[in-house]
């Protein structure tokens, strides 16, 4: 399907959740110093969330466990906030995502002919579940919220948190293709775990692993900072770390023609020095 044929769809089951009383955004509870919000505001970010969430987590499925691992851990920490409000059923919308995620990974890092693969088809609805459970934390009252380790008006920056690997990597893979005058929906091989994978040379299962460690690290810190820190400050943290990664990971030349570059000139470097070796071999003879 063509990226707008699936972007029509996306809108499509986005609008049935948002007509939903029960996911409505009234609040921001102070974040930022805004309170009630109008509906159609609600709308307009409501869908730019859920669709963001969506297409976010259907491009970190990029190696083998990746999207599966973030999965888990994105569904761990919603299962732990609607067990603590009280919101059951959507624990039990977790906890069967979860365990077919957990089943999924037995057969996704299998080095086996049974490994299976997400694929947009399960990508794209895994993120759609995520999106609908973002929008429902969004959406709880206020008595949910004092049940909660953190400030009521740090709740959209610790969902954010929750959701720092697919946000990070799509805003940071966009910014490059825009600024390289690219489509923003061209593939390429820029996304954070290709550069763990091509340049650092980590195998798929260590570059899932280290990169769902993070985001369970990140959640957790961030989780302690909101139950003491106002937003202002916990957004100028999260702005810095974002900065401090977004250097990080474009500090050198990434693109897939410079590391096949790389590649080629130490094929070279390799084929001289074993003629070397030949020619020095056959003098001493």
């Amino acid at each position: 399907m063509s990226p707008f044929s699936k972007l029509v769809a996306q809108l499509m089951a986005v609008l049935f959740i948002l007509s939903c009383e029960g996911f409505t955004i009234h609040s921001l509870n102070g974040f930022m110093g805004i309170y009630d919000i109008p509906i159609y505001v609600y709308y307009c970010v409501g869908a730019f969330v859920m669709i963001t969430i969506i297409n976010a987590y259907n491009l970190i499925d990029g190696i083998d466990g990746l999207a599966g691992m973030v999965g888990i851990i994105i569904l761990i920490i919603y299962t732990t906030i609607f067990y603590m409000t009280k919101e059951y059923f959507f624990v039990l919308l977790c906890l069967t995502l979860n365990g077919c995620l957990i089943a999924f990974l037995k057969y996704n890092l299998s080095t086996t002919n049974e490994k299976i693969f997400m694929g947009d088809t399960g990508s794209l609805i895994v993120g759609f579940i995520i999106s609908i459970l973002t929008l429902k934390f969004l959406a709880l009252s206020k008595e949910d919220y004092d049940s909660l380790p953190f400030l009521i008006e740090n709740v959209p920056l610790i969902a954010i948190s929750i959701l720092i690997v697919p946000l990070f990597d799509t805003a940071r893979v966009f910014t490059i293709r825009l600024a390289n005058k690219k489509s923003p929906f061209s593939p390429d091989r820029n996304h954070t775990h290709h550069i763990l994978v091509d340049y650092f040379k980590i195998s798929h299962k260590k570059a899932s692993y280290i990169i769902g460690g993070f985001n369970l690290i990140f959640v957790y810190l961030f989780i302690i900072l909101g139950s003491q820190s106002y937003n202002f400050w916990l957004a100028s943290t999260l702005v810095v770390t974002v900065i401090l990664l977004g250097y990080l990971f474009n500090r050198f030349d990434y693109s897939f023609s410079n590391i096949r570059r790389k590649i080629l000139f130490r094929r070279k470097v390799d084929n001289v020095k074993e003629k070397g070796k030949k020619i020095i071999n056959k003098k001493t003879d």
